[in-house]
This record gives structure tokens, C-alpha cells and sequence, in this order.
């Protein structure tokens, strides 16, 4: 076929910015690094590197964007046009391998090599069979000196994406978890604790207007926010998402600061909405005394010390299992006298409100 239609050309587009966001925010980190640093040497060639990708991403934009079609001459124009401008992308990756005056740390390496192969793609996804180059091995995951803000899942079926998600998030002091697909992204949420989930639309199998779909509709789900992800020009998508409950957006590639507020803004929501809605269980008499559940958790847990205490071997870990045993049981002793003077004061408070409103 002379013309590329619909699906064909919507995967090119997919393909293109996905690749083209990758160099972007692995470069947008070492940048961010180099500044750090003050190292101007380091920092001319990276922000010629992400020049470049920017100049890739508006070709691909001006050529594909609202197309519900384009010719193959077109495309290979495209390609053309995008070629002089990775070549000079790998002629700064070189500068910043090589050169000694300009000595990148060691640990920039990986950075190098994802951000130079994710470049070597891009002429390739033009191919009616793009090559499947080497898979990238996500970093293990890295914890901040500080606390941490909250814990998020990012669910995107390219390796790559989430790579460079979770490296932005970790950095500003997240927990991050991953998720490749929608249905381990729903198992996932539907048995784990998560603040947030940042949730790609266009995935295969089950994209992420299925996964927003079951969440709103499942109990156990309905309730935690949710961030869809996209690209940039791909608003009716977005606003399609919005209105099936998604709580925000963001487009790639990501805006540090723009990332940074939205994902604050929906933590502190969400605390907010849960402190009201304690305050308002207590205030009604529907918690009743907020000891029987630390109480129900001890008594878990004292049966579960007890039943280690029965396997346990002699030594250390026998040792260990007996000094839990007892600190469960001189919580439980505590807290028994503390529910019986708690659960006075609410008796009284009780019939203080229904003396007032007999008064009314």
C-alpha cells in the first residue's frame, strides 16, 4: 500500500513519541544532574542532545499529528528530515563518552546507551517491520534520603516509559512500583496499597480506558486516584478519560514542575478527603471506639506470633518469636484498659448529644 490509514499510522505516531520522550527524559535527568554539578562542559552537549530530540518530536508532530492518513512518500520524507538531525544527536554522545575534557561520571553510561539506542530506533519504526532491538533493562529502583511522599504504580507497556517515569518520581521522593500491562496493573491495585496510579492510554491487549473503566466500577478500586498519561496532541483522549473518572492528566514528555504539583495536589486531596471522612465516621458513632481495630490487629497478630512460636526452632529465631509474643500480649493487656476508659468517655459524649438535642 502506497498510504498508511488508521491503525497503521496511529502505531507509527504511538512508536515515534514514545521512542522520541525516551531521549528526552533520560536527557532531561542528566541535565538536571549536570546542573547540579555546574559542570558547563557536561551541560552543552546534553542540551544539544535534547535540542535535537525536541526538533525530532516537531517534525513528527507537524508531519503526523491529524492525520487520519499519509502517504509513504510523506513518511519517508519525514524520515529524511528527522535523519541529519539523530546523527548529530550520536555525534554528542560520542563527545560525552570520549572526551576528556568534559569526563561524564561513570554512572551516566547506562543513560548513554539507552538514550543512543532509543535514537538508532527511531529510522527504523518507519520499516514495515521495525527491528526489536535490545530490550531495556529497568534500573532497580532507588530510595531518597528522605521520607517517602507516597507510593505510586505507573502502568505503561513500554519498558522504556516506565523507566524514565519512575527515575523522574523516585527523584522528587516517591515510591514507585510498575505495572507493563492493564491486568497486572488491576491486580496489582486491587490487593495493594497505592496513593496514586499514573496510567498510560494507548497499551495493547488492554488499554487504559478498560483499566480506568474496571477501577471505577470495582469497590476495592473506585476510590484510589488515577493520573492518565499521553501525548501531547492527543486531547480528545484525555478529555474521554476525564469524563470515565480519571482525576488528572499529564502529556509526554513530562514537565518536572507541572509532574511535581499535580501529583502533590492529588496526595494532599486524597489525605484531606480521608481525614474528613474519619472525623465524620467518629463524629457519627459509626467507628464507635477507634480502639477495636488497633485491638483486632493485635489479636492477628498475637495468633500469628503464637503459631511461629510453635515452628520455631531453638536458638535465635525461637528467641526472637518468644520476646514478640509477649510485646503483642502487653499491647493487648494495655489497650483492653484502654478501650474500657475510651469506651466510657464515648458512652458519656453520647448521651451528653442526646441530652442537648432533648433540650432542642
Amino acid at each position: 500500500m502506497d498510504t498508511l490509514e488508521h491503525a497503521a499510522l496511529s502505531e507509527l505516531r504511538h512508536n515515534l513519541r514514545t521512542t522520541v520522550n525516551q531521549v528526552l527524559g533520560d536527557t532531561e535527568l542528566l541535565i538536571e544532574d549536570a546542573s547540579e554539578a555546574r559542570n558547563g562542559a557536561r551541560l552543552e552537549p546534553l542540551r544539544e542532545v535534547h535540542s535535537a530530540a525536541q526538533a525530532v518530536l516537531a517534525d513528527i508532530n507537524e508531519a503526523l499529528s491529524g492525520r487520519e492518513s499519509v502517504e509513504r512518500s510523506e513518511a519517508a520524507a519525514l524520515r529524511e528530515k528527522m535523519r541529519p538531525r539523530l546523527e548529530r544527536i550520536a555525534r554528542c554522545l560520542a563527545a560525552l563518552r570520549e572526551s576528556r575534557e568534559i569526563q561524564a561520571p561513570p554512572e551516566w553510561r547506562p543513560d548513554f546507551d539507552r538514550i543512543g539506542r532509543a535514537a538508532a530506533a527511531l529510522l527504523g519504526l518507519f520499516e514495515d517491520r521495525p527491528p526489536s532491538g535490545p530490550a531495556i533493562a529497568p534500573e532497580p529502583a532507588r530510595q531518597g534520603a528522605g521520607s517517602v511522599r507516597g507510593r505510586l504504580l505507573v502502568v505503561d507497556d513500554s519498558a522504556s516509559n516506565r523507566n524514565s517515569l519512575r527515575r523522574r518520581l523516585e527523584r522528587q521522593g516517591y515510591a514507585v512500583e510498575e505495572a507493563p500491562s492493564g491486568d497486572v496493573a488491576l491486580d496489582r491495585i486491587a490487593t495493594e496499597p497505592f496513593d496514586i496510579v499514573l496510567l498510560d492510554i494507548l497499551m495493547p491487549v488492554m488499554d487504559g480506558f478498560t483499566v480506568l473503566d474496571r477501577m471505577r466500577r470495582d469497590r476495592r478500586m473506585r476510590a484510589v486516584p488515577v493520573v492518565v498519561v499521553s501525548a501531547a496532541g492527543e486531547l480528545d483522549r484525555v478529555v474521554r478519560a476525564i469524563e470515565m473518572g480519571a482525576d488528572d492528566y499529564v502529556f509526554k514528555p513530562f514537565n518536572p514542575v507541572l509532574l511535581r504539583s499535580r501529583i502533590g495536589a492529588l496526595l494532599e486531596r486524597k489525605r484531606l478527603t480521608g481525614e474528613l471522612a474519619a472525623r465524620q465516621r467518629l463524629a457519627s458513632g459509626e467507628e464507635g471506639n477507634p480502639l477495636h481495630l488497633a485491638l483486632h490487629f493485635a489479636r492477628s497478630a498475637s495468633e500469628s506470633a503464637q503459631n511461629l512460636l510453635i515452628k520455631a526452632p531453638n536458638g535465635e529465631i525461637r528467641a526472637l518469636a518468644e520476646r514478640l509474643t509477649d510485646d503483642i500480649g502487653k499491647i493487648l493487656e494495655h489497650g483492653k484498659e484502654a478501650d474500657v476508659i475510651i469506651g466510657s468517655m464515648l458512652a458519656r459524649d453520647s448521651l451528653g448529644r442526646a441530652s442537648q438535642s432533648d433540650d432542642i
